[in-house]
């Protein structure tokens, strides 16, 4: 059985992952306040946080720390992804908005990939404390399903028009 250390290890990735994806739904609710995409982002940016911070509780009970490189890599992460979309393409294009949005989504959609491992693992540690994975994975659900409408509709003006 692999040692909470160990585990620890894979937390932290994905600890550092939400910081990234915290910070990149941060950027795209701001640069879309106002519209039907920046309000449908306030909710998002709201259950990361909480989102990491029941992560971040699990870890405390596993007795894992949070490892700060990981955190600092993952918000470095997300800072220089955004100038490479700034860079790639010029300004605030459909396509520039398309491809953060479409990161984002893969971004959530590796954080229910988290909880779904947990929660497979979970039935084999009894010393594990107690996290409601199903809510977690239904909460994901939400956002997946909500970021893939916008996502969706930009398409049609970033690779149509």
């Amino acid at each position: 059985m692999p040692s909470n250390e160990q585990i620890g290890i894979y937390l932290n990735d994905h600890l550092g992952g939400s910081v990234a994806g915290r910070d990149l739904a941060e950027r795209i609710r701001k640069q879309h306040e106002g519209t039907a995409l920046g309000e449908a982002m306030a909710p998002i940016v709201r259950e990361i946080e909480e989102d990491q911070e029941t992560l971040s509780a699990f870890m405390r009970r596993l007795g894992v720390g949070e490892s700060k490189v990981k955190v600092v890599a993952g918000s470095t992460l997300q800072k220089l992804s955004s100038l490479v979309f700034e860079l790639g393409v010029e300004g605030d294009s459909p396509l520039n908005r398309f491809l953060e949005l479409e990161a984002l989504l893969l971004g959530v959609n590796g954080k229910r990939e988290l909880w779904l491992a947990l929660r497979e693992a979970a039935a084999y540690r009894p010393d594990w404390p107690e996290l409601d994975l199903g809510a977690l994975i239904n909460r994901a659900d939400k956002q997946l399903q909500e970021l893939e409408r916008h996502r969706l509709r930009l398409a049609v003006t970033a690779l149509a028009s």
